[in-house]
């Protein structure tokens, strides 16, 4: 459903495009920028990116799926998971994780054994690149000859230098992690899905622009007339061309405006994952950071456990797992780690 939404707004945003320039009122405005990458100086390398490329849609979650699945199995419902591990291995085949968990789950079940916690751990790290307002000064042509116009359109930026852990440790145990989701490359894969609907608001907002910019045009020169007649004088405005050009730079940047650049910006840039086999009980988990490795306390006391870490770029690491949420002197989150 939401592949189909997303695909109807897209329609809608190409159709508006076409809507504005077939109008008889806009007959003879247009400019031969029509895509994000005819923009002069736009940065199209979060957009280009390979990895975008590779998705369907911005909505393309196999960490999510995983988890959803790993929930099921939790819940002794065992032909959901499988669907729900199914969708991880498909959208990421790639992930040996979600493959090897699709495996188990379709054979016979075995007895557990109840002093051992199957573990999820969950290792969240970075944070979104932001969005930015990106202006940028578009030929556009009208009947009466070409004019200079303000498009503004939404642009990221990737964030690159964050802290990507590789493993971690608990007891004395290395624990290697996978990397199962990019959320940059998500909101990349989003923002060039949008973008004919951020182009279409551009045009739109152009012919606003310029009929501002001739109706201000016809008001100065009406006033210089009026100027002239009652001095007598039969000379030009000599200034009229200046207000005119002054006129027309303030038209266009008050009407682009700025674009709605709001994003989930406590998301994380990436996600990782491990699933292992603990002995129920205390534990130390020790997660690198770039300031040094952090060593806290975990509990494991049900069969099923979820040990989430967020690791901020500060150093500072913020953990929980199913049944017990740290003290903020555990893990110091108000404070940086030097």
């Amino acid at each position: 459903m939401i592949r189909q939404a997303l695909q109807k707004e897209l329609e809608g945003s190409r159709a508006n495009v076409r809507a504005q320039m077939s109008n008889p009122r806009n007959k003879g405005y247009g400019s031969s920028v029509n895509a994000v990458d005819k923009i002069p100086n736009y940065d199209m390398s979060a957009l280009n990116d390979p990895e975008v490329a590779t998705l369907k849609n911005a909505y393309q979650n196999a960490a999510a799926y995983y988890l959803t699945g790993f929930i099921y199995e939790q819940d002794n419902n065992p032909s959901n998971a499988a669907i729900s591990y199914k969708n991880a291995a498909e959208i990421a085949p790639q992930v040996d994780l979600f493959q090897k968990s699709w495996d188990e789950i379709r054979k016979p079940m075995v007895s557990r054994d109840p002093n051992m916690s199957d573990v999820l751990l969950v290792i969240d790290a970075g944070f979104l690149g932001d969005v930015y307002s990106f202006k940028a000064r578009i030929p556009f042509f009208t009947p009466s000859g070409p004019k200079i116009v303000s498009w503004v359109v939404p642009a990221i930026r990737k964030n690159t230098s964050f802290y990507q852990p590789s493993r971690v440790t608990i007891g004395k145990e290395p624990i290697v992690l996978t990397r199962v989701l990019n959320v940059q490359t998500m909101a990349s894969k989003d923002l060039k899905d949008r973008m004919p609907g951020y182009i279409a608001s551009a045009v739109a907002s152009s012919i606003v622009q310029v009929v501002a910019q001739e109706v201000t045009a016809r008001a100065i020169d009406n006033s210089a007339k009026q100027n002239q007649s009652r001095s007598n004088q039969n000379n030009q405005n000599p200034y009229g061309d200046i207000f005119k050009a002054i006129s027309a730079v303030a038209i266009s940047e008050i009407a682009a405006g700025d674009v709605d650049t709001r994003m989930w910006r406590s998301l994380p840039a990436e996600v990782y994952m491990a699933r292992l086999s603990l002995p129920k009980g205390d534990h130390q988990i020790t997660i690198p950071t770039r300031f040094g490795p952090r060593v806290l306390g975990i509990s494991m006391v049900n069969n099923y456990e979820i040990i989430h870490a967020r690791i901020f770029d500060n150093g500072v690491v913020s953990l929980q797992n199913s049944n017990r949420f740290l003290g903020e002197s555990e893990y110091s989150i108000s404070g940086s780690v030097k």
